[in-house]
């Protein structure tokens, strides 16, 4: 299954738009932002490389 990259732009969008308010929360939101997306980049590596697909499980699930 391939990973929703969408997801990622639409929580950089939310962190974004947390900013204007309160930018100490859209700095905790965009760390876990970024803990998914590094998370998701390397699984895609790893299929890539290796030409096993990665379980759902596995993916990111923010």
């Amino acid at each position: 299954m391939p990973i929703p990259w969408g997801d990622h732009l639409d929580l950089a969008r939310c962190v974004a738009l947390i900013g204007e308010e309160d930018l100490g929360e859209a700095t905790t939101l965009l760390g876990r932002c970024l803990f998914h997306l590094q998370r998701d980049l390397v699984l895609e590596s790893w299929e890539e490389s290796t030409h096993h697909p990665v379980h759902q499980s596995q993916r990111a699930e923010v």
